[in-house]
């Protein structure tokens, strides 16, 4: 579902929503190498939208996001960038708005094609150190 306005489609406060609701359900996992279903992520983004193309749209961008997240975390979650608990991580809001910029405005053809590690870093240090205040923008509680 291609649309001219993709932040319309997903707006900020929509990713903040789903990205609380993440990583509650993720915290109440055991400690170790657990993992949400993905099951249970599609039934999320499916009950609170809706229209099931728009459930979709939303849906593949967060999942390939938090792929990618989960992927690079450790590079990522570092000093300023991350808090780091036990077995778990949670990230600061440069590296959430980051995300968000790269991942919602994709075509459907590339929502997971790779970000090059050193691009992703050097935006979410630019956004660390000038924060964006979007509209729609909110302090993120998780």
């Amino acid at each position: 579902m291609e649309t001219s306005d993709p932040v319309g489609l997903y707006p900020l406060s929509s990713w903040q929503a789903d990205y609380d609701w993440y990583h509650r359900e993720s915290s109440k996992l055991p400690p170790g190498p657990a993992r949400m279903e993905m099951a249970d992520i599609e039934r999320h983004f499916y009950e609170t939208r809706p229209n099931p193309k728009v459930a979709e749209h939303c849906l593949s961008r967060f999942a390939a996001a938090m792929s990618y997240l989960d992927a690079n975390s450790k590079s990522i979650l570092v000093e300023n960038l991350g808090v780091s608990g036990t077995d778990t991580s949670l990230m600061s809001n440069s590296v959430w708005f980051t995300l968000y910029r790269f991942y919602v405005t994709r075509p459907d053809a590339a929502v997971n094609m790779p970000i090059p590690l050193d691009v992703f870093m050097r935006e979410a240090i630019s956004d660390f150190e000038n924060p964006p205040r979007p509209k729609g923008w909110q302090q993120s509680n998780g």
